[in-house]
């Protein structure tokens, strides 16, 4: 072997070793065991925690105390007490009249529409007739018997009749 070859052979050894000891380091920092990587996942959440505690807290004394104009700061995070029973009882009828709207429509041709008002003038048209009725004999039975000051008082005919034989 030259000279050369020699520097070339021992370049090749110590890059080789040098690489696989780069790979080894690059995959240890990358895949570090289970029992730091838990140490590190823990410290970490727990600074979150602390952290968004210390916002929460923040946040709920701007909720509860007005600025110097009087005005009270609108914060994320709404209102932390139970809703009242009234408003969470609107809620859900609202609620349920959305989902009833978005439901299959009894009447969506046209002739459907038609056929339901035809029927709703019908019942009407009865009902009107009932009344009718019932105002006829309410009329008719007024005009047999009329009671003023728990005294019975006939028609007139009946009174002739009455009075001739009396």
């Amino acid at each position: 072997m030259e000279n050369g070859e020699v520097w070339v052979a021992i370049l090749r050894l110590l890059t080789r070793k040098l690489c696989c000891a780069g790979y080894q380091t690059h995959h240890t920092l990358a895949f570090p065991p289970k029992p730091n990587l838990q140490k590190s996942i823990n410290a970490y959440l727990s600074a979150f925690t602390r952290a968004e505690t210390g916002r929460n807290r923040l946040r709920a004394r701007q909720r509860a105390v007005p600025d110097e104009d009087g005005f009270i700061t609108v914060v994320r995070g709404g209102r932390t007490g139970p809703a009242r029973l009234e408003e969470a009882e609107a809620a859900k009828e609202k609620l349920e009249e959305r989902k009833k709207k978005r439901g299959a429509k009894e009447d969506f041709y046209r002739f459907q529409v038609r056929e339901k008002r035809k029927e709703r003038e019908g019942e009407l048209r009865r009902k009107f007739e009932q009344d009718r009725r019932k105002v006829a004999d309410m009329r008719e039975r007024r005009g047999r018997v009329v009671v003023s000051r728990n005294i019975a008082v006939f028609p007139a005919v009946e009174v002739e009749h009455l009075l001739t034989v009396a």
